[in-house]
Order: C-alpha cells, then sequence, then structure tokens
C-alpha cells in the first residue's frame, strides 16, 4: 500500500500595505537625574554548612570543593558551592614572599539571582592547611543582585569524616562557612 503524500497549501498573499510606524519618543524634563539599576551594599554575617571533597597533589597544592546551604537574612535561603585551592609546598609564601596566596570562589544562588564572592587569604606561613580566615569581595550578581556589591571575611571550618578518604583518595566531610565584617580573632601563642 502506497503512503499518502501531505503536501502543505499556500495561501496567496495579496499586497499589504505597510503602516508607518514611529516611536513615540521619551520625554524625560531638563535637570532630571537618570539613574540605572538601584545598587546597594549586602552585608553577610551568618553560617551556611555542607559537605566538601578535598584533593592535594603533592608539592602543587589542595583543592576543596564545597556544596551546602543555610539563611541568610540579607538574602534568605540560599545554596553555597565553590572552591578554594591551597598552593602547596613549591610554590608557597615560606618559600616564595611573592607566591599566592590560598583564594578561591564562592557562589550563593538563590530563586532571586546568584552572588559570586572572590576570596582571598591572608599571608599564613601553612600552606597546606586552610587559612584562619578569608577576605571576600562580591565579583558579581545576577538577577536582584546584579548591581550589588559588599565585602567581609568568610572563615572556612572542615570536619573530616572518620573514613578520611572517599573513592579515588579524596578527603572528604563536612564543612561551615561563617561570614562575618570583622576579621575573627587569629590565634596566637599562648604565654604562661
Amino acid at each position: 500500500m502506497r503512503k499518502p503524500v501531505y503536501r502543505p497549501l499556500l495561501d496567496s498573499l495579496e499586497p499589504l500595505a505597510l503602516l508607518s510606524v514611529t516611536p513615540a519618543a521619551l520625554y524625560v524634563p531638563p535637570n532630571t537625574p537618570v539613574t540605572s539599576a538601584t545598587a546597594h551594599s549586602i552585608t553577610l554575617t551568618e553560617s551556611m554548612k555542607g559537605s566538601y571533597r578535598a584533593k592535594e597533589i603533592p608539592d602543587a597544592g589542595k583543592t576543596y570543593t564545597f556544596s551546602g546551604a543555610g539563611k541568610l537574612s540579607s538574602i534568605g535561603e540560599t545554596s553555597v558551592a565553590g572552591t578554594v585551592h591551597l598552593p602547596g609546598l613549591l610554590i608557597s609564601p615560606s618559600a616564595n614572599p611573592s607566591a599566592p596566596q590560598a583564594q578561591g570562589q564562592l557562589i550563593l544562588s538563590n530563586r532571586h539571582g546568584r552572588l559570586t564572592l572572590a576570596l582571598t587569604a591572608p599571608s599564613t606561613d601553612n600552606a597546606s592547611a586552610l587559612p584562619p580566615y578569608f577576605n571576600f569581595t562580591i565579583q558579581t550578581g545576577t538577577g536582584s543582585y546584579a548591581h550589588d556589591s559588599g565585602s567581609g571575611y568568610a572563615t572556612i571550618e572542615v570536619t573530616p569524616s572518620s573514613t578520611r578518604l572517599a573513592p579515588g583518595g579524596l578527603e572528604h566531610g563536612h564543612f561551615t562557612v561563617s561570614f562575618s565584617t570583622a576579621p575573627p580573632p587569629v590565634p596566637g601563642p599562648v604565654l604562661t
């Protein structure tokens, strides 16, 4: 049996005259300030929790990958994801004072948009451990946060799992990131 062939039919178009359309001009009275989207500073002062994985390459450094969530009073229920890289012994600040410090990025996102935080650590002699805190600056924002700015301090504390290594030799466990407007106290030597 032969399949039927379907052919669309085209209607002939009669000549149409295009209407002349001129967009209405926007009148702005003289001396009226024109502003762009409203920007404001965001202050982060709460904590978020989640899980992490860390992979260390001998002498080249260690990279932590974070994923979690929490409620921040300034932006509400938020998820957090990001990475932090420790420079390692070959490029540690103690071996080379001009070497890069620990640095990373956290992305905070919710239904209103996303904030990308750049993390930089203060100088430290221990290249193999997370620094006591990071300075953070809002790099970019999307959605409701598109023009927002802010900076502060972030402390990341990790609690390794009792099994210590996940498949593939990855360290894993839980983390807490705490945001503040002042640098946290750094433990120093105890004098007796």
